[in-house]
């Protein structure tokens, strides 16, 4: 008798029709370490405690959905690290020098838009994210169906809400069908109980052949040895 497989058949699973993908973290990320390492040390902080003083702040959470403007945030953080505007322009050049856009990443989900519809599902500062895509990070907005940052909307991942706002973004399409991409493992809880399928990215290539499978299920068929 052949053993039993746990394994869902292929077809069992829903279409993906789209796939969200965070920004930071995932498109946009911390290669290099060293800079922010060096800042810190410099400041007398550990790269975390550096790294919680900025993303914890009150001023740049309130930003995050759209209650503080960026200059803002810089005058909040200034004030904390005993900064001048012009100090702290030049702290956050630095802790942010380490970052990259991955741009193979990008093409790649330019090229899925063949297949299934795209969107970038932010928590960010920017109310102007289609803009600050073009001008800042050079990735074309028209790489993604839907544009959304948290700052724009009011509301910001893991919250429930902020994932019925991007189906209905995406033309009210079943939660099943929509496949979020995030590094953040609260984000992917958030999302999994409204109902959407998650990719915990933790590199571009295992990124990429989850969706694959999950874009192509006949691909899991493929590779399945036989009894």
């Amino acid at each position: 008798m052949n053993p039993v497989s746990l394994r869902p058949e292929p077809s069992s699973r829903p279409p993906v029709r789209a796939l969200l993908f965070d920004l930071g973290g995932v498109i946009l990320r911390t290669d290099d370490a060293y800079p922010r390492q060096q800042l810190a040390e410099r400041l007398g902080y550990s790269r975390a405690e550096l790294e919680t003083l900025v993303f914890n702040h009150p001023a740049w959470l309130r930003a995050e959905v759209g209650l503080a403007t960026p200059d803002e945030v810089v005058a909040a953080l200034g004030e904390a690290l005993r900064f001048s505007v012009e100090q702290t322009h030049s702290f956050l050049t630095e802790f942010f020098a380490g970052d990259q856009v991955d741009f193979t990443l990008v093409s790649a989900i330019q090229a899925m838009r063949a297949v299934c519809k795209t969107g970038l599902l932010s928590n960010n500062q920017r109310a102007d994210i289609a803009d600050y895509l073009a001008q800042e990070m050079r990735i074309p907005p028209e790489t993604f169906d839907i544009l959304i940052s948290s700052a724009a909307c009011g509301m910001i991942k893991p919250d429930a809400a902020i994932f019925r706002y991007a189906l209905q973004q995406l033309g009210d399409l079943p939660a099943e069908q929509v496949v979020l991409v995030d590094d953040n493992l609260a984000n992917l809880e958030g999302a999994r109980a409204a109902g959407l399928q998650t990719v915990h990215f933790s590199s571009r290539p295992q990124t990429l052949a989850d969706l694959a499978r999950m874009i192509n299920p006949a691909t899991d068929a493929k590779n399945e040895e036989p009894d």
